[in-house]
């Protein structure tokens, strides 16, 4: 398995110029590792999340609530297995958060090739030397 990590930024706003950050992450697995994922139904599995802050089930009573837990929802962000295999793209507020989810992906990457060699080694044996 590869992470293929893309960094980039663009100018947005037509009055205030701001800049606005993004991070595009993909993983090339090999034959072997995509059959797993498909037989073991791993693609749905969340690898990063951030939650929907502000978002309150129960604020819906008022246009102002709504806006307010329309906007939280769009806030969050989720990455699935399935997305990685597609490429992902997340704008980020600033670099500080783009880097964060840059580390925060690499790791459930980690664990996620940890779980593909497990996947691998089903219905066999593994010899571990020490």
């Amino acid at each position: 398995m590869q992470l293929a990590l893309r960094r980039s930024q663009a100018s947005t706003g037509l009055l205030s110029k701001s800049v606005q950050f993004s991070l595009h992450a993909k993983v090339q697995l090999s034959d072997t590792e995509a059959a797993n994922v498909k037989k073991y139904k791993i693609g749905s599995e969340i690898v990063y999340s951030k939650d929907r802050m502000g978002y309150n089930p129960h604020s819906n009573d008022t246009a102002g609530g709504m806006v307010r837990n329309l906007a939280a929802i769009a806030a969050a962000i989720t990455i699935t297995v399935d997305d990685l295999m597609r490429g992902k793209t997340v704008n980020c507020k600033d670099i500080m958060e783009m880097m964060a989810i840059e580390d925060q992906v690499k790791g459930a990457c980690e664990n996620f090739k940890a779980m593909l060699d497990a996947a691998a080694n089903f219905d066999g044996e593994e010899a571990i030397d020490f």
